[in-house]
């Protein structure tokens, strides 16, 4: 799979449609900083789904749309497609396209295969395939200090695979939290239909009772109906009768209503018409009384008005008398004040003359004082820059001392660090000799560990070998014992025993073989003298007769013979013969079992044992009754029998022989046994030690690493104590420095302190002559200041009088206006008051004329006979709301009685309905017997029911309803059980996949990674390791790495060069193991020199024959090795262009 084709449209810098058409081998992106490159990488993670600001170098969404400059507007969209090519992918095609676009508004689309789809799609189609945002196929300076800095485990996940197997978890997480949420759920509404269940059980116990009781009542229930259709009857008459008479009393009431009501209508006539006369004289009254009203209040104002106009004339005349008065006094004040002015005027002049002495006076000692003031003001600035100066130099003195103070804590504190670095450097000189120590011993400890395997394994090539010659054995014995009981076969008879057990059962106790201990060599002898009974079976009791027939019908072919144990032969014949050629009995070379049968120890005992077959002849014609045999196994019985032993005695050896074999047998198998379990044990030893040593070499290279630790750290603190030493000299010399200047400093404070006092003699000096002339000018000032006040309180004095004399001019001028105007209204008032009275004269008459018309109207208006006709009416009124009220009555209790009546009727209709629906009865014609007992029946069929209380119609469906839904809910839930079960076991199977998927890649990662250090540093080693190997899935992932000639504590010490370099063979390590389909690299060699370049692109070129690289460069070495070459320029300010160029077919071209 590879990158075809990368086209972006409004994406960032790139303004207009932009496309990448790359070359499936090593592509190189050029450009001056600034121009946009970055921006390409960028957009391929968006396209791919990243979702970060920080990834994607911006602050939002909106920022990934072009902006616009000053001649070109924004776009309104982002627009980025991928399209990638893989002849391998059936499902998809030959191609992928991937598209992503995001508009201003905010709306956001993704598209696969010109789909829409959503983001996990996409993440779906390239799990596992080391393409996505968080894989290594895009690689950048970012992710280079991500390495240095140790978080490498996301790398080793993508490269396991392994983000399947944590979305596989998360999704039977997930699952199983539904599972046990579910089953919580069903827990609780299984316990509430159990309980729900219970309940309906009881309600539908109760239905079925109710319903039996029902069945009952309905029997007694036809009595019922006849007693409350009788009495029914009964009370219907009665109603009916009352009906009637209360119509005839309605039918009285209403006549006499009537009448009533036409009386009263008359009645109220007559008094409408009295009212009528009486409104109308009111009216009269009314207007009379408002007329006079009217009148009364015009004689009134006038009467007022005349008195407010003699009360104005009254108070004119009285003004004017004070205002002549004021006028005459005004005048002779005027005249005063106007001589008073000529007097004022002609001192005026005077004192003009004296202010103008006074004023040059003043001017003179102004300006004498002024140059004083200068003078002073030159001297105090003097005096300033003096003080100036000398605050300088004491900062500069106090500054000069807080150095030599800080400097002298600083070689304080250097000495401290200096003993400090010393202990420390001792203290790492001890760590390192204990662990260089603890080394030997380690070693020491690894070689007799090594020892110990080397002899254990020696040993189990040894119990191994021993094995294998036992086994060799074994199976030798196993074939003699097979071959063993072939020929006993053939040797034995019958197999008797075996088919006579299978008849008699527990009664046979053995052969007679069983109870014999023959001594060795007397094999043939004992079976030649027990030849008659050695096949013999020996049973605890006879057999019975059916047992005897069954024996005939069903026995051994070659028949068998039966000794019981209780069975007695007789006793041995006379006395024992005396004979030399006579050896002893035969009981003295065979022994027997306390439980042989007595007939065994008879023979045995009535045999002797003779030297050789010879004397048997001689003995047996001098010893008739006794029997004789040979150790050679020839028997001659007293009845004159002979027999040999030698079949017999074969195949007793061949018993014993075959004994034996099957003790061989168990003897090496034992052996064999207990070699195994010598072999396991000592193979768990060899692991056991293997286990240590491989413990020990950890723990050697623990101490190796903490030894080079330690190493480094003292290296380290020896350049401490270098350089503290540095600066503890620097810091004296530089003390001896600060104590020179310190020194000329405090001289030249000396001297500006001298210069400074006289300067104040000066100052001084300068002060109290401008002292004595601002006195003197104070004074003179003080003088022309008096003179000038003189001035203005003459003129004061002058603008006084001039404005007194003009206010009582005016003054004079006013009261005089004053005085003709109040003529005027004088002769106005009184001629007003005359007229006034005259009005007043002519209204009196009709006064009296309006109330006289009132007093008539009221008169007429008392002689009227109202309130007579009021009370009759209401005594009429009265009566007639009796009457109604007492209709009202007997209506309501006619309605009643008629309502009754109709209830009667129906309920004596629903009775017989009812009886005949039910009952099947006519309930009128129902002749009942007698109703006692039926009665007190209902009664107590009633009172069950009662207490029964409200059934429930449905108890009984609802019960079997509920029923099934709680066995379906318990089939349920022991399905959710089982899938929790089987959520369980997956979860655990998950874990062990991702496990053993983890350390393989974990094992080829660092294998490689090493091998790639090599390569790219030429000398020097790097390792990965797991810091918990416990828990390798949640282990983080350390780096170590030692370029040649160095030992870094951290990776952080190293060059920016060798971190890049180390982070690319970490990198390329990883595309060795599970190589990406692309790798798109931001420089990521800016760092390296010349010749690291070299090697790194040589690398990258070696790795694009397998995976497509793209990698954005400014170094010459890596672009001369890539098959298409990419520039990207800025023409204008924020807009990228590209152009691309295919080295390949350039130097095709050049060839």
């Amino acid at each position: 799979m590879h990158i075809k084709e990368l086209q972006l449209i409004g994406f960032k810098s790139f303004q207009e449609k932009t496309t990448l058409r790359l070359s499936s081998g090593m592509n190189a992106v050029i450009g001056p900083n600034g121009c946009g490159k970055s921006n390409i990488i960028d957009a391929l993670r968006w396209v791919l789904g990243e979702q970060s600001f920080s990834l994607l170098r911006c602050s939002r969404n909106e920022d990934l749309i072009f902006s616009g400059t000053d001649s070109i507007p924004a776009k309104n969209y982002a627009d980025v497609r991928l399209v990638l090519s893989d002849d391998e992918l059936k499902h998809n095609g030959s191609e992928i396209e991937l598209r992503r676009r995001y508009f201003r508004s905010g709306e956001s689309e993704y598209f696969l295969n010109r789909q829409p789809c959503r983001l996990k799609d996409i993440q779906e189609v390239f799990l596992g395939s080391g393409i996505g945002t968080k894989a290594y196929s895009i690689f950048d300076l970012r992710q280079m200090r991500e390495i240095i800095a140790g978080n490498i485990r996301k790398m080793f996940e993508e490269a396991a695979t392994l983000a399947k197997y944590q979305d596989s978890k998360a999704d039977c997480q997930r699952k199983l939290e539904l599972t046990e949420a579910d089953l919580t759920r069903l827990d609780d509404i299984i316990a509430e239909r159990e309980r729900v269940v219970r309940s309906l059980r009881r309600q539908a116990g109760r239905l079925r009772s109710y319903q039996r009781l029902k069945e009952k009542e309905k029997g007694f229930r036809l009595f019922e109906l006849k007693a409350e259709f009788d009495s029914t009857g009964r009370e219907l008459e009665r109603v009916e009768k009352d009906v009637a008479m209360l119509e005839q009393a309605e039918a009285h009431r209403l006549t006499e209503i009537s009448g009533l009501e036409k009386e009263l209508q008359q009645h109220r006539g007559r008094l409408r018409q009295e009212h009528s006369l009486k409104d109308e004289l009111a009216e009269t009254a009314r207007k009379a009384q408002q007329k006079q009203t009217k009148l009364e209040s015009q004689v009134l104002l006038s009467k007022q008005r005349a008195q407010f106009l003699k009360q104005d004339a009254d108070r004119a005349r009285k003004e004017r008398c004070e205002l002549e008065k004021g006028v005459a006094v005004l005048e002779q004040t005027f005249n005063r004040a106007l001589e008073s002015l000529s007097k004022e005027n002609s001192g005026h002049q005077e004192l003009e003359k004296a202010l103008e002495f006074a004023q040059e006076q003043t001017r003179r000692a102004e300006k004498k004082l002024h140059e004083l003031r200068r003078h002073e003001q030159t001297a105090r600035e003097s005096f300033q820059n003096l003080l100036e100066q000398q605050h300088d130099t004491r900062q500069n003195v106090a500054h000069f001392e807080a150095v030599a103070q800080n400097q002298a804590d600083a070689i304080e504190r250097f000495r401290s660090e200096t003993e400090e670095l010393g202990q420390r450097i001792s203290q790492a000189r001890d760590d390192l000799t204990e662990t260089r120590q603890r080394i030997v011993e380690l070693i020491s400890a690894i070689k007799n560990e090594q020892e110990r395997l080397n002899g254990l394994k020696l040993r189990f090539a040894s119990l191994e070998e021993e094995r294998r010659q036992l086994h060799q054995d074994l199976s030798k014995a196993r074939d003699r014992r097979n071959r063993l009981e072939k020929k006993l076969a053939v040797l034995n008879r019958t197999s008797s025993l075996d088919e006579c057990r299978k008849i008699l059962g527990k009664t046979i106790l053995g052969r007679i073989s069983k109870f014999l201990d023959v001594d060795k060599g007397w094999e043939k002898a004992c079976e030649a003298a027990l030849q008659p009974v050695m096949d013999f079976l020996v049973t605890d009791r006879e057999p019975s007769l059916e047992q005897l027939t069954k024996l005939i019908r069903e026995g051994p072919e070659n028949g068998c013979g039966l000794v019981g144990a209780s069975k007695e032969e007789p006793g041995t014949p006379g006395d024992f013969p005396n004979d030399k050629a006579i050896i002893g009995r035969l009981g003295d070379y065979v022994k027997l079992k306390d439980t042989a049968p007595q007939v065994v120890r008879n023979i045995v005992n009535s045999f002797i044992v003779v030297s050789d077959e010879v004397e048997i002849e001689r003995l047996a014609k001098i010893y008739p009754d006794w029997s004789f045999l040979t150790k050679r196994g020839c028997a001659r019985f007293a009845d004159g029998r002979f027999v040999i032993g030698a079949r017999q005695g074969k195949l007793r050896e061949k018993s014993e022989e075959h004994k034996n074999s099957v003790k061989l047998l168990a003897a090496l198998s034992a052996k064999e046994k207990d070699t195994e379990k010598r072999l396991v044990e000592i193979d768990r030893l060899v692991e056991d030690s293997k286990e240590n040593l491989s413990e020990l070499e950890q723990q050697k290279a623990s101490l190796n690493a903490r030894q080079e630790l330690f190493a480094a750290k003292k290296a380290e603190l020896e350049r401490d104590m270098e350089r503290v030493r540095a600066e503890l000299n620097r810091t004296a010399s530089d003390k001896h420095r600060t104590i020179e200047k310190l020194t000329a400093e405090r001289k030249k404070l000396e001297g500006l302190t001298e210069n400074v006092k006289n300067q104040t003699r000066v100052v001084k000096k300068a002060g109290e002559q401008r002292k004595e002339q601002e006195h003197e000018a104070k004074t003179k000032l003080e003088e022309a200041a008096q003179q000038l006040a003189n001035l203005n309180e003459q003129r004061h004095k002058v603008s006084q009088i001039e404005t007194e004399t003009s206010y009582t001019k005016q003054t004079i001028e006013e009261r005089k206006h004053r005085i003709a105007e109040l003529e005027k209204a004088m002769n106005k008032a009184e001629e007003d008051s005359k007229q006034i009275e005259k009005e007043t004269a002519m209204l009196a008459p009709q006064i009296r004329k309006a109330r006289q018309e009132v007093a008539d109207a009221e008169a007429k208006i008392r002689q009227l006979g109202i309130a007579d006709l009021a009370i009759v009416e209401e005594q009429l009124e009265k009566k007639l709301t009796e009457m109604r009220h007492a209709r009202e009555q007997n209506q309501n209790i006619l309605m009643e009685q008629r309502l009754k009546k109709h209830e009667l009727k129906q309920r004596q209709a629903a009775i017989v309905q009812e009886a005949a629906a039910e009952q099947a009865t006519d309930i009128a014609q129902f002749e009942p017997e007698e109703t006692t007992d039926v009665t007190e029946s209902l009664a107590g069929v009633r009172r069950r029911l009662g207490a029964l209380g409200k059934v429930n119609p449905l108890a009984q469906e609802e019960y079997e309803q509920e029923k099934q839904d709680l066995e379906r809910l318990n089939t349920q839930r022991n399905d959710v059980v089982s899938a929790r079960e089987n959520l369980l076991q997956t979860m655990t199977e998950i874990d062990r996949h991702a496990r053993e998927q983890f350390l393989d890649t974990y094992q080829k990662v660092r294998a490689e990674f090493k091998n790639v250090f090599r390569q790219m540093f030429l000398e020097g080693e790097a390792d990965l390791v797991l810091v918990d190997e416990k828990r390798p899935l949640e282990s983080e992932i350390a780096i170590v790495a030692r370029p040649g000639g160095k030992n870094p504590k951290r990776l952080e010490q190293l060059s920016d060069g060798e971190k890049a370099l180390l982070a690319v063979s970490l990198l390329f390590a990883f595309y060795r193991v599970k190589p990406a389909p692309f790798c798109f690299l931001d420089e990521v060699d800016a760092p390296l020199d010349d010749a690291n370049v070299g090697r790194f692109a040589e690398y990258l070129k070696s790795i694009s024959n397998t995976t497509q690289v793209v990698i954005i460069t400014h170094n010459r070495l890596t672009v001369q090795r890539a098959n298409a070459l990419f520039g990207v320029t800025a023409q204008q300010p924020g807009i990228s262009k590209l152009v691309s160029v295919s080295l390949a077919d350039y130097r095709t071209g050049n060839a």
